[in-house]
């Protein structure tokens, strides 16, 4: 097979070079990181969240094989960046309700207030769309342990169409006429509604209440709303290492320990509707 002629004149792909006017190119090191950097957002903007990082930790991977262990240096500045970039972006857009692809270039054109320490008394948010999982990866990182918050009309939940076995049990249960429901400390699997939820919520905890009517024909009517009890985050105990391949996890749990990360909690607002017929 006959490979196409190489043209040295051509700047190279994606970056381009300091000098075009013939020859090879030679680039600037904060051209590249920068274009790399909008690379990697417009992947992040796609969902395509566990490519990324799966990428970022194959190359983790080869200096903790080539020295034996784990040192914070390793991270690079392209991981090093995005855990502080995907953050920032994910915050700002719960903030302001823009898209993730303009919350990522609004990061993107604003570096200092991405290092910048936020007030104190700031809560951070965390959203459950493509930016989340990286999002609090990132908080477990660098967060030093705040809280951050979720809204959980925002998660993509949907109570109302998956089976709840605390609550079918109820329904089993019911006389005919109406009855209130009450329901502790219900365990609730976000993954089986969204992928993003679940690989930063894993399994929570539900507080249901409503009122339900059984008919004489047997069927069921419930309307009542669900509450979530706060929770915790910890990349090593969650659900986000089964999002990745066993090698990408393995890289992320020495990427944890070696830089001192810390579980946060997790403070879901707000309520969600149930709407239930049998």
């Amino acid at each position: 097979m006959e490979l196409p002629s190489i043209n040295v004149t051509a700047p190279d792909p994606f970056y381009p070079g300091l000098n075009q006017t013939g020859g090879g190119t030679m680039q600037s090191p904060v051209v590249a990181f920068n274009g790399m950097q909008l690379i990697r957002n417009d992947y992040y903007a796609k969902g395509m969240w566990r490519e990324v990082l799966v990428k970022l930790c194959s190359e983790v991977d080869f200096y903790i094989k080539s020295y034996g262990r784990f040192e914070p240096w390793m991270l690079g500045d392209p991981f090093g960046r995005d855990l502080k970039f995907v953050p920032y972006a994910d915050n700002y857009m719960c903030a302001t309700g823009v898209s993730s692809a303009v919350a990522l270039a609004y990061a993107y054109r604003n570096p200092l207030l991405v290092t910048y320490p936020a007030p104190s008394n700031e809560i951070k948010q965390i959203s459950a769309t493509e930016l989340g999982p990286v999002s609090a990866l990132g908080h477990f990182i660098n967060g030093n342990g705040a809280t951050v918050r979720m809204d959980i009309t925002k998660l993509g939940l949907n109570p109302s169409v998956t089976k709840i076995p605390m609550l079918e049990q109820q329904f089993s249960a019911l006389t005919v006429g109406t009855s209130r429901i009450v329901l502790d400390k219900v365990p609730y699997n976000t993954f089986d509604d969204s992928f993003n939820t679940g690989s930063v919520l894993g399994n929570i905890t539900l507080k249901i209440e409503g009122n339900a009517t059984k008919y004489e024909n047997g069927s069921v009517v419930f309307n009542g709303e669900a509450r979530a009890y706060n929770d915790k985050y910890d990349a090593n105990q969650g659900s986000f290492r089964n999002a990745l391949p066993e090698a990408a996890t393995t890289v992320l749990r020495a990427i944890q320990n070696g830089t001192g990360a810390k579980e946060f909690e997790i403070e879901i607002r707000g309520s969600l509707p149930i709407d239930i017929q049998r």
